[in-house]
């Protein structure tokens, strides 16, 4: 039966809480400008820190300089990202406009591919960040005199996260190792609300994992929130589930598994929201595919384009 209580599920959101596209552009150019300056004074181009006790500093500043340049390129990348998906949006609007799938997501009409390569390469762009920030953090306190034990917490806190991040990225590139990269093949594209959702997984030793494989359709709604008091109020994106079913691998489909590939099946509700990608918090079905096994597990995220069947088109006038 499938599950319709709403509740906040964890995850990785889609959408984004932050500014717009343009204006991320614009923020991300101080950064990138005063980054850049800072390295340049750390070895010596500019002559900003003559007479500190920075002067002729070849290791702080010009750590300071590539986090605030790292940082800076990152939102810049952002923005960039967000201003050509939106024009990209309403360029396929205009062209075809009774296929608002097409311009709603950059699908692959013929598969999804789990995300784990892209959360691992995240993971680990992350972990180098926080190395990057942590070792400038840590370079300034044993080079500083008379620093606060405030200032030694602060670096430490900063290199174990990094260390965390970096080991999670392990974890997922060492899912990838076993398992390769799952694919989820698509009988149709895209899902139509009231009809089913009929697609085929794969995976490197598929025949071991489809024995224990349990999936799961959800129906996530992102919602933007603010959370905190006072100065400390922040604004988030959260996930809520509002739709979900889960089943198992039928046994009599097993022998299939031999073939490549597993069945997926499930019935899409009449009601069932269609995706929507075009705000900053987003609506979006996807499969999760866990299957527990020696040693590491298999787990699998599939984004898949469930959405309205649009009805006929009106007729011109004249």
């Amino acid at each position: 039966m499938p599950d319709l209580a709403r509740k906040t599920i964890g995850g990785s959101a889609r959408g984004r809480a932050g500014l717009p596209g343009g204006c991320l552009v614009v923020f991300a150019l101080p950064f990138l400008a005063f980054g850049a300056a800072i390295v340049l004074a750390g070895f010596g181009v500019l002559d900003w820190t003559k007479g500190s006790s920075l002067q002729n500093d070849r290791v702080v500043l010009p750590a300071i300089g590539v986090t605030m340049f790292l940082v800076g390129l990152s939102t810049l990348r952002k923005g960039a990202r967000d201003v050509a998906k939106a024009s990209r949006r309403r360029r396929l609007l205009a062209e075809r406009p009774g296929e608002p799938w097409m311009a709603d997501h950059p699908w692959n009409p013929a598969e999804s591919r789990d995300e784990s390569p892209r959360k691992a390469r995240r993971a680990l762009a992350t972990s180098f960040v926080f190395l990057a920030i942590g070792g400038a953090t840590s370079a300034a306190v044993i080079f500083t005199k008379d620093v606060e034990t405030s200032a030694w917490i602060i670096a430490g806190v900063l290199d174990i996260l990094a260390i965390s991040i970096l080991l999670y990225a392990g974890v997922l590139f060492g899912r990838l190792s076993k398992f390769g990269i799952a694919r989820l093949r698509f009988a149709q594209f895209p899902f139509f609300s009231g009809e089913r959702l009929d697609a085929g997984l794969s995976c490197a030793r598929l025949a071991e994992v489809a024995p224990l494989l349990r999936l799961t359709l959800r129906c996530v709604q992102e919602s933007i929130v603010v959370r905190g008091h006072g100065k400390h109020r922040r604004r988030v994106v959260i996930r809520d589930q509002v739709w979900a079913e889960t089943a198992g691998i039928d046994p009599r489909a097993l022998s299939l598994a031999a073939g490549g590939e597993v069945p997926v099946y499930f019935p899409l509700p009449p009601s069932a929201i269609p995706t929507d990608f075009s705000t900053h918090a987003p609506c979006y079905w996807e499969i999760e595919a866990n299957a527990s096994l020696p040693g590491l597990d298999f787990k699998a995220l599939f984004l898949v384009p469930v959405y309205a069947r649009p009805g006929p088109a009106a007729p011109r006038a004249g």
